[in-house]
């Protein structure tokens, strides 16, 4: 099986692609510095040439100011997706920080905001009422 890692040389790439080689599996690191360009597409159709898994945690952002920000990610993705289409990838991953403001989906702020709670509801419980879910 060959995986490749696209925004493999940034934070969460370094990451996916350790976590493939301390398993032993190797993985094609693809990235601008690779020559792969994903808003543009330039490089990609022939970087993804018999991949089988495509795990995408790239960051696509603008290199200048002559695009803007929603439009470089949403080439990015469509070239992505397109582009996996074209060589018959079978699967591919998008990490995705969508939601992210959600409270729901953080687990670091959801607890921090029961620490809180409990903590003001241990210095004055009348003040403070408990939240809704939050542990005494």
């Amino acid at each position: 099986m060959k995986i490749a890692v696209l925004g493999a040389t940034g934070t969460a790439g370094t990451r996916t692609a350790s976590l493939f080689a301390k398993k032993k599996i190797s993985v094609l690191a693809v990235s601008r510095s690779t020559g792969v360009n994903l808003i543009t597409g330039e490089g990609l159709n022939d970087a993804l040439r018999g991949v089988d898994v495509v795990i995408d945690v790239s960051n696509a952002f603008p290199q200048d100011d002559a695009m803007g920000l929603h439009e470089a990610l949403t080439s990015a993705t469509r070239n992505v997706v397109e582009n996996c289409a074209a060589q018959g990838v079978d699967h591919l991953v998008f990490l995705s920080i969508a939601g992210v403001e959600d409270t729901i989906f953080d687990v670091f702020s959801c607890g921090s905001t029961k620490t809180s709670d409990h903590i003001r509801w241990r210095v004055d419980p009348k003040r403070y009422p408990t939240r809704q879910g939050a542990s005494r």
